[in-house]
């Protein structure tokens, strides 16, 4: 059985994943720093486990590799993020142990619309080729492929799921 570590399977992104996650057959485990985040991480029927993260899958964002303003510290954290990405794969791969990131483009939650504003939200749907901002169901469902399987020839990269965003 496969197995899969989530960071932030608590959040609103996180759940849809570990759900995905676990139909999917991987066992699965939750970093939590709460008791609420463990009973979160329980009650979706993943292990919840307390500690540090020092490697594995990353988040990153299409703001590690455009300018977007009031980003620039949060782009720079995720670029930072793809740069551990591809070194842990360089270090971890004598492991088998392979490290992917996916960066989406804008994903519909509630705490990103709150944050960003609905008007503002809305008007970023209409940048990409596809006209419409990511579910996290479908960011998740990329995250499954590279988890899975049917991606083990892939490391040290990092997937863009951004609806054709960074293509224009």
């Amino acid at each position: 059985m496969a197995q899969a570590f989530v960071t932030g399977g608590s959040g609103f992104i996180g759940q849809v994943l570990v759900r995905r996650l676990l139909d999917e057959g991987h066992s699965v485990r939750v970093l939590v720093r709460s008791e609420a985040s463990a009973a979160k991480a329980s009650a979706l029927g993943a292990e919840p486990v307390r500690g540090e993260l020092t490697g594995g899958g990353n988040i990153s964002t299409i703001a590690a590799a455009i300018a977007m303003p009031h980003m620039a510290t949060y782009g720079a954290r995720k670029a930072a993020i793809e740069s551990f990405t591809r070194s842990w794969a360089a270090e971890w791969s004598a492991n088998n142990i392979r490290v992917n990131a996916v960066a989406p483009g804008n994903v519909t939650t509630d705490n990103v619309v709150d944050f960003i504003g609905t008007d503002q939200f809305a008007a970023w749907s209409e940048i990409n080729p596809l006209k419409r901002n990511a579910t996290p169901e479908e960011l998740a469902e990329v995250i499954v492929f590279v988890a899975s399987e049917r991606a083990s020839f892939v490391t040290g990269q990092v997937i863009v799921a951004d609806g054709g965003r960074l293509a224009i």
